[in-house]
Order: structure tokens, then sequence, then C-alpha cells
């Protein structure tokens, strides 16, 4: 009996043991498996921030296009409505084409001379 007893509480020790070291195991496989799932999420997240980022300047830069197109309109017809009707009447310029320059006074401008 004494014997049998023994033998019980040895392969019980020795079941204790295995347990305690498969559970390490497998425990330590599984943190391995979070850290690489949470680096995988870390990057995924990062790549979605780029992303993103990149869409709101994207919509930004666009926005500000429109602004900046919207005000040279509106200061162009702002222009046209108060520019006085001897330049109303003057055919437009297309973009890019000489301009005569205007006369203006003052030294060098011509006109009358004064000593």
């Amino acid at each position: 009996m004494e014997g049998t007893e023994q033998v019980r509480k040895e392969a019980a020790e020795r079941v204790d043991q295995l347990i305690e070291r498969f559970g390490r195991e497998a425990e330590e496989t599984a943190r391995q498996r979070a850290e690489e799932r949470l680096r995988e999420e870390d990057e995924r997240i990062r790549r979605e921030s780029r992303r993103r980022a990149e869409l709101a300047q994207q919509s930004a830069d666009e926005e500000v296009r429109a602004a900046a197109d919207r005000a040279r309109q509106e200061a162009l017809a702002a222009a046209s409505s108060t520019a006085p009707d001897w330049e109303r009447s003057e055919s437009p310029r297309a973009p890019g084409e000489a301009s005569t320059p205007r006369r203006r006074g003052g030294p060098g401008g011509g006109g009358y001379r004064t000593f």
C-alpha cells in the first residue's frame, strides 16, 4: 500500500510539473501572438492615419484654391462694375497679351516741363 501511495504521489507531482511547464509555454506563445497582433494593429492605424492626413491636406489645398478663385472672380467683378465708362468700353485683353503702357504724369513721364 505504501508503495502505491508513493507512486501516485510522484505521478501527481509529475503531472503538476507538466501542467505548469505546458502552461508557461502556452502563456508565452499566447503573449507573443498578442504582441504580434498589437504591432500589426499599430501599423495599420499608422497607415490609416497617414492616409487620412494626406486626404485632409488635399482637401484643404483644394479649399484654398477654390477660395482664391472665388476671391479673384469677385475682385474682377468688382473692378469691372466700378470701372469708369471709358475703361468698360475697351476690349478686354486676353491673358498673356501685352498691354499698352499708360502714360502717367510725374518726372520723366512727359507732359509740361517745369524749371
